[in-house]
């Protein structure tokens, strides 16, 4: 059973973290210096507010985490700061329905 102030989305966000391989909690923590970036872009699910919240709670002492937001409204498709991408140790994509311009979609497919 999760802990009382943990939401049941902060349960499923974090095993989900754990099956992507992502955090593993039998290891040690992740030498120091290790970048988490969380590219998101939608407005549906409010990721924008969550996910940086989880990441304070639940990673922060394990990733230096970076947010890549998308700029603009929802009509939208390009991202602040796509650079941090190339130097991630971990990307995180919360993004639906938003193509990147060429050039920025060939940094995470770089990444990739």
């Amino acid at each position: 059973m999760p802990p009382s102030h943990m939401k049941p989305s902060h349960l499923l966000a974090c095993l989900g973290l754990l099956a992507l391989g992502l955090v593993d909690a039998t290891a040690q923590p992740a030498a120091p210096g290790k970048k988490l970036v969380m590219l998101i872009a939608e407005n549906e699910y409010e990721t924008a507010k969550s996910l940086p919240a989880f990441a304070a709670q639940y990673l922060g002492k394990d990733f230096r985490v970076v947010i890549v937001s998308g700029t603009g409204g929802p009509e939208s498709t390009a991202f602040d700061h796509i650079e941090e991408v190339a130097t991630a140790d971990v990307l995180l994509v919360s993004v639906r329905r938003r193509p990147p311009p060429a050039a920025q979609l060939e940094v995470i497919r770089r990444y990739v």
